[in-house]
């Protein structure tokens, strides 16, 4: 009796390590889309969801598991369907870059199919498992592996999105304020602010106009102290100070340029770069002093 009730408490113990999982039945097609298609790189969050539809065209089966793997950020390693739709999270780690955001679900078919051309970027197929999806959402088809049904969606994250910048400077020329701040708007490819995007800050460089004297005799340009490193002297600073100022909803990153040049030298220009660290992507603003 009591090793026919250790033989049953090995069975279930097999039983429930081992346990199958429920997923997609064969001839299964996957869509899927990221929305938004581009997210900040703290915090940021983009839903990833998919469409699960059997051969027949219904919608598989609820509790249907999904699995999730991404090359950046973090997501679910699984997800379940609700009305044939599952739905998860990527979120942003810091880092920056392109997401590939690939899902799986077992079952699809064994057999083969034929690929026609469609519109735009789209294609059509009769291929019943194996569809991918760009970031744009375009549908294109893959003859790669019928075993599974699977997608692949991409999401920019941070400064990867980061297309283009515009520096400003308010005012544009210090008098008595001795101040100036420093605002770069950072775009993406279509014109639209970009959030959390690292801008650098720092003085580019500094050019002091020497006033004629009425003798015809150059003003000196004035002292300051010189850097540790030698070289021409100091009179400008970002408040940053070389640390990052990341960009706002608006896709604002703001900085201020303080200058101790005197009041009363000769006029000076000032040039202010901003940067970001991905793609090339900077612009400059001059000022002016006095």
């Amino acid at each position: 009796m009591k090793s026919k009730a250790l033989l049953l408490l090995v069975v279930m113990t097999q039983l429930t390590c081992h346990q199958v999982i429920f997923t997609a039945p064969p001839g299964t097609t996957m869509t899927c889309q990221a929305n938004p298609e581009f997210i900040a790189a703290f915090n940021g969050v983009s839903i990833i969801s998919c469409l699960l539809t059997e051969e027949i065209g219904t919608p598989v089966a609820d509790g249907t598991v999904v699995q999730f793997f991404t090359n950046l950020g973090r997501v679910p390693e699984q997800g379940r369907t609700n009305d044939g739709v599952v739905r998860v999270n990527l979120t942003a780690d810091g880092r920056s870059g392109r997401a590939n955001v690939r899902v799986f679900s077992g079952g699809g078919s064994t057999g083969g199919g034929t690929t026609t051309p469609g519109s735009s970027s789209t294609t059509t197929t009769t291929l019943p498992v194996q569809r991918s999806v760009s970031a744009s959402g375009a549908v294109s088809a893959s003859a790669s592996s019928a075993l599974l049904a699977n997608a692949e969606v991409n999401v920019t994250i941070g400064t990867a999105n980061a297309s283009s910048m515009r520096l400003s400077a308010s005012p544009p020329r210090i008098t008595d304020s001795r101040t100036s701040q420093i605002t770069a708007t950072v775009f993406d490819g279509s014109g639209n602010p970009v959030a959390g995007v690292p801008v650098f800050f720092e003085v580019q460089s500094a050019t002091t106009t020497p006033l004629p004297t009425p003798s015809g005799t150059p003003t000196p340009t004035p002292t300051a102290t010189p850097p540790p490193s030698g070289g021409n002297p100091i009179f400008e600073s970002m408040d940053s100070q070389g640390q990052p100022v990341f960009t706002d909803s608006n896709g604002q990153a703001r900085d201020v340029l303080r200058t101790r040049y005197p009041r009363d030298a000769a006029p000076r220009s000032v040039v202010v770069l901003a940067s970001v660290p991905f793609g090339n992507v900077s612009d400059t603003v001059t000022v002016f002093v006095n």
